[in-house]
C-alpha cells in the first residue's frame, strides 16, 4: 500500500459519502500534529491510523503548547472520532464542524 491508500478508511462502506473524507481529513490532520523525522517513520504512524491507533507523540506535542487541562483529551477524541475505522461511528461533517469551532473557542482565550 503507497501513496493515497493510507488516506482511504481500511473498512469502506458501499454507500459513498462524506465520512470517507472524513477519515482522510483526520489522516491529514494528525500529520500536522506528529513530526515524523523519517519516512519509515510515517509510514509506520499511517498503517497504525488504518487501525485506529495514534501516537502517543500527539498528546506530547498539544501538553507542550501550554493549552488549558481539557484541550489535549478533546483533540485526542475528536482524531479518534475522526479515524475510526466503522463508518457508522466516525463522525460526520458538522459533529466535526462543532468539534473544532469549540476547540478554537478555548484555544483563543
Amino acid at each position: 500500500m503507497a501513496g493515497t491508500a493510507y488516506y482511504q478508511p481500511p473498512r469502506k462502506s458501499e454507500v459513498k459519502d462524506e465520512k470517507i473524507d472524513i477519515f482522510a481529513l483526520g489522516v491529514v490532520f494528525i500529520e500536522m500534529l506528529c513530526r515524523c523525522d523519517t519516512a519509515m517513520e510515517r509510514i509506520s504512524m499511517l498503517k497504525d491510523l488504518q487501525s485506529g491507533k495514534i501516537s502517543p507523540e500527539i498528546r506530547r506535542n498539544i501538553r507542550a503548547e501550554g493549552h488549558d487541562p481539557g484541550i489535549e483529551d478533546q483533540v485526542i477524541r475528536l482524531l479518534l472520532a475522526m479515524i475510526n475505522e466503522d463508518p457508522e461511528q466516525r463522525w460526520s461533517g458538522s459533529q466535526v464542524r462543532e468539534a473544532l469551532r469549540d476547540l478554537l473557542s478555548k484555544c483563543d482565550s
